[in-house]
């Protein structure tokens, strides 16, 4: 369908020496998938953060999955949490992540470490 065979009447004089393609999309257009990767800060040095990486798996909110986690030192016998996560491209989605992740008790801090879209190759 020409954008110019359609009704606008705004555009009679354009349309004679200009032609627009219009291709209708039909179904669903699927998001992409981001990759984060955070550093989860614990408020106690002491905490099993195995335990506390199940907590946070269990608050994720819906198009969000814990792909992996590894606990990294960081300074004097203190480690962080580092999660890797997988979400959908949606508006709104990080806000609700990164606020269901500070909501789990024992998080002190939540930083993003990286992000990058799926088809990156993150080290």
């Amino acid at each position: 369908m020409w954008l110019c065979d359609m009704a606008l009447p705004e555009l009679p004089r354009v349309c004679k020496k200009l032609r627009v393609q219009v291709w209708p999309i039909q179904g669903a257009i699927k998001l992409a998938k981001l990759l984060l990767v955070y550093k989860v800060l614990v408020s106690d040095p002491e905490a099993d953060l195995d335990a506390l990486a199940s907590s946070i798996t269990g608050a994720l909110p819906d198009g969000v999955s814990l792909r992996s986690h590894s606990k990294v030192p960081l300074a004097f016998g203190i480690h962080f949490l580092k999660m890797e996560m997988v979400m959908d491209d949606a508006g709104g989605l990080l806000e609700k992540l990164e606020s269901a992740v500070r909501a789990v008790p024992g998080v002190s801090e939540l930083e993003i470490m990286q992000q990058s879209r799926m088809s990156v190759d993150m080290k």
